[in-house]
């Protein structure tokens, strides 16, 4: 598994791992019942000799990997990719 894959995988928490956040069920409007991490929080830690360069490439790997759950679970459940959705939106203003 990659490191993209990694990290998605800890967000999606497989197999209810134990070392990983709890899940709990909530309703989200439009998707229903889904369970999520109560509380998530992501900590990115870096010391002085990190180069900013290297926080932001972190960074981006993270948001990349949220993006990716985001367009599957809309893609599951809406038919279409969230930023087709967005697109559709805002042509329709």
């Amino acid at each position: 598994m990659g490191a993209q894959g990694y990290r998605k995988g800890i967000y999606r928490k497989p197999y209810n791992d134990i070392h990983l956040p709890k899940k709990v069920p909530v309703t989200i409007d439009f998707f229903g019942q889904v369970e999520i991490t109560k509380p998530h929080v992501i900590s990115l830690q870096n010391d002085r000799s990190t180069k900013y360069s290297k926080y932001i490439e972190v960074q981006n790997e993270l948001i990349a990997a949220y993006n990716e759950l985001r367009n599957e679970l809309s893609l599951r459940t809406l038919g279409n990719l969230l930023q087709n959705w967005t697109k559709i939106a805002k042509s329709s203003c």
